[in-house]
């Protein structure tokens, strides 16, 4: 019996033993294939930016894969296939394949479903054109960054812009109560405040009730030079009917009016427009120079810049790319493009706006302000 025990007890010293000596660190093996994701609208209204689009950022990615470790590939979802087609067809993809990062999105709300699936798999998602200013924040960085530049970027830049170029200190602001109203105007004061100009009269308008008339009766017993409107694009064309039914002759400034028909829009109405028409020549001798075969959308040139942006990271992160530090480095790059730098502050938005400019209406057209 007793060495019945004893022979116990020796085995279980020596399980022990063995369960505190540490495993050897296992040395991760060299990724040999991944593939990046590009979603962009292939048929209907937006193919013909999305077409162009896709084509300039799956041709880069191509010309580059030679510089990395691993063989890169690409995977192009339509976007015009809708939110849950698209959510499932990555979900899909992933099964299978080491996917890195996904790039695209001209519609908010595609890409609000897939920057869901981004922060759970914690990939990164960097967005092209869709501007809405909730997809991008605090419960999303570093996973979801963008290129385009959002209402709250445009509307401070318009600010800065008419101050230093037309002199306009004393301001008139007016915007609704919407989620995009609210940021606009959050933007706005801080502006104006960096800038020492006056805020004259402020107003905010209930989006599901608009009415302006108390606004603009206040408006025109105001000092202000010019207004600036912040409100959704829906409730511009009804703030100028009525501003200009009640003769109100003040400059109006409004980065929703870059939407609009110029044949509804008076004169006087300052906005903010890309201006990819001076970049258009240079861009195509460029990708005509480097073998690019593309036509040239007004957005191909950040698609252009996003697959550089992706590039860049993943040649940082070496032969065993993860998807947060991925993340962290495209949110941490200062990544020097065509058009400009691109940078991302803490919301994960490009802090560059050099394809920003200042145009106003003359003519039932819009002219660039120098």
């Amino acid at each position: 019996m007793m060495k019945k025990l004893v022979f116990f007890f020796a085995i279980l010293i020596i399980t022990m033993c063995t369960a505190c000596i540490p495993d050897k660190a296992v040395t991760p093996q060299p990724l040999e294939r991944a593939s990046l994701i590009f979603v962009a609208p292939q048929q209907g209204d937006f193919a013909i930016e999305g077409i162009p689009a896709a084509k300039i950022f799956m041709q880069r990615l191509e010309k580059a894969s030679a510089e990395l470790p691993y063989e890169l590939d690409c995977l192009l979802i339509d976007e015009s296939i809708g939110a849950d087609r698209i959510v499932s067809t990555i979900e899909a993809y992933m099964t299978d394949n080491t996917v890195l990062g996904i790039c695209g999105f001209w519609d908010a709300d595609n890409a609000a479903k897939t920057a869901k699936l981004c922060k759970e798999k914690q990939i990164p998602l960097l967005l092209w054109a869709a501007v809405r200013e909730d997809l991008t924040g605090e419960g999303s960085y570093p996973y979801v960054l963008r290129l385009c530049n959002t209402a709250r970027a445009e509307t401070g830049f318009l600010c800065k812009e008419l101050i230093a170029k037309k002199g306009f200190s004393k301001w008139a602001v007016v915007c609704d109560n919407s989620s995009f109203g609210l940021a606009n105007q959050e933007s706005i004061r801080t502006t104006l405040q960096e800038q020492n100009c006056e805020l004259s009269y402020s107003f905010s308008v209930d989006e599901a009730s608009p009415t302006f008339n108390e606004c603009i009766s206040e408006l025109k017993n105001s000092d202000a030079e010019i207004i600036i409107f912040g409100g959704k694009p829906e409730l511009l064309n009804d703030f100028l009917t009525a501003l200009y039914a009640a003769k109100a002759e003040i400059p109006i400034a409004a980065i929703a009016a870059a939407s609009m028909e110029p044949e509804l829009l008076p004169e006087k109405v300052f906005t903010v427009n890309y201006d990819f028409a001076q970049y258009n020549d240079f861009y195509t001798q460029f990708f005509l120079n480097q073998g690019f075969d593309c036509e040239m959308g007004i957005m191909t040139p950040l698609a252009y810049e996003a697959a550089g942006v992706f590039l860049s990271a993943l040649k940082a992160c070496g032969e065993n790319p993860e998807g947060t530090l991925i993340a962290m480095t495209m949110a941490a790059t200062e990544y020097q493009g065509m058009s400009g730098k691109v940078s991302f502050d803490s919301f994960g938005d490009n802090k560059d706006t050099s394809l920003l400019v200042i145009a106003y209406m003359q003519d039932k057209h819009w002219v660039i302000l120098e």
